[in-house]
């Protein structure tokens, strides 16, 4: 993110001799530009990609946003409004950091002039007018102008779930709570069994994921219910407010989302395993949504299967052939938070993938403690360590009980229509091939 004065952009003066439309031929990729020259060839680019803009710019304007990762929005604004509403705004003009940001990018770019005379007149336009222009290609332009439009006590609408994570992750970047809170209300509104994973896997960066203590313990979410921190400032008075207290209260909204996720994924669990977005999550994700006890599935065959889904394409992630011994190499301990005991005996004698999960030795003497032909103090060790999770049951579903138990899957009828059992047959013809 960069901040340079300037009069007139020089993309704007290039624009009247040079048709946007076309791409220049001299144009690098980002990983192939030098400290030397970013400068300037981030001004090509913004000369060459699209920019719109969003705000139209008034005589009190002094700032200009160039934001976006593939479209750029041009979004103008007045420095003093920001700067009363919010700690990084005021920091980035009127704080040390303006002061030795500007003075940074004016010594680069007349570096990187190469002593030419027009180059040079540009620099110099660039720090003699009060109009400021920032480059964040880090912030979706939406996000960004609904940011803006918050700090100005504008209404925020939130149109869909894409707009409304990337508006999440604006407001954590430029330390706003109130938009936070307001993006996280609407995501819980909004979840399903086609967006609570990625939701879910984007909560994951920002908030600290439950340990595997917790989680033994007593399952519950990593976050307090919404009224307990609706209002962190009035609730907690006593506490300084710095960057710390700051970080802290931006973990528990995404914390609290989290949390949201969770039972959601708890009360549609058969869904959820089934759906395409489970094979993309990372070890951690898998690990937490399948440790649950709460998971309401018909039975244990669901996570085995996404289990058995979910090692084929991690084993493609990290370029490995799909074998069995590197599927139960991936999977690592997650094959030990599947209740096998908690399964009728039959279906743990009959079911296939249980013996392609675990070893020879490992399934055998599962299936002789099953049938009662050995003792506990017999098992091998790795069982011995997780006997009493293997042995806790789920919330599984039956034809008993009630649809109004469980809140309404909003999934497409595609995802409704999952059949379990030919996922196993893909998955057992992706092991044998």
């Amino acid at each position: 993110m960069g901040v340079v004065s300037s009069k007139e952009h020089p993309i704007q003066s290039k624009q009247r001799n040079v048709d946007s439309s076309r791409p220049s031929a001299s144009k690098q990729l980002p990983s192939q530009r030098s400290e030397k020259n970013m400068l300037i060839q981030d001004l090509d680019r913004h000369d060459n990609e699209f920019l719109s803009p969003v705000t139209s710019p008034s005589e009190a304007d002094d700032v200009v946003f160039h934001v976006g990762i593939d479209t750029v929005l041009r979004i103008s604004a007045r420095k003093e409004n920001l700067s009363k509403k919010n700690e990084v705004f005021h920091a980035m003009f009127f704080g040390p950091y303006e002061q030795s940001r500007s003075a940074e990018l004016r010594q680069r770019f007349v570096t990187s002039s190469e002593s030419s005379r027009d180059q040079s007149t540009n620099a110099d336009e660039m720090t003699s007018n009060n109009v400021i222009q920032i480059y964040d290609s880090d912030v979706d332009g939406r996000a960004f102008k609904n940011l803006i439009r918050f700090l100005n006590g504008e209404s925020v609408e939130l149109r869909s779930v894409v707009t409304a994570v990337e508006t999440l992750h604006a407001a954590q970047k430029y330390l706003c709570d109130g938009l936070m809170e307001i993006c996280v209300q609407y995501l819980a509104e909004q979840l399903s069994t086609d967006n609570v994973l990625k939701i879910l896997q984007r909560c994951s960066v920002y908030a600290p994921v439950p340990s595997q203590d917790q989680l033994d313990n007593d399952n519950a979410p990593s976050a307090p219910p919404l009224d307990v921190i609706e209002m962190p400032l009035v609730s907690m008075p006593d506490v300084p407010d710095g960057p710390v207290y700051r970080q802290q209260q931006q973990k528990c909204w995404f914390s609290l989302l989290m949390n949201h996720c969770l039972h959601f994924i708890d009360k549609n669990a058969s869904a959820v395993l089934a759906s395409e977005d489970f094979e993309e999550l990372d070890a951690d994700m898998v690990e937490l949504v399948v440790s649950r006890n709460d998971l309401h599935v018909h039975n244990e065959t669901e996570i085995l299967t996404a289990l058995l889904r979910w090692s084929v394409f991690e084993c493609h992630r990290r370029q490995l052939d799909v074998t069995v011994d590197n599927q139960r190499m991936v999977l690592d301990q997650f094959i030990w938070h599947v209740r096998y005991l908690a399964m009728p005996a039959k279906e743990v004698l009959n079911t296939p993938i249980i013996s392609q999960l675990l070893s020879p030795k490992e399934s055998t003497a599962l299936f002789a403690y099953v049938m009662g032909r050995q003792d506990a103090n017999q098992l091998p060790d790795v069982i011995r360590r997780n006997l009493q999770r293997i042995s806790t049951a789920r919330k599984y579903l039956t034809s008993k009980t009630s649809a109004n138990e469980f809140p309404v899957d909003r999934a497409a009828p595609s995802c409704r229509k999952s059949c379990v059992t030919e996922k196993i047959f893909v998955c057992l013809a992706c092991i044998f091939e």
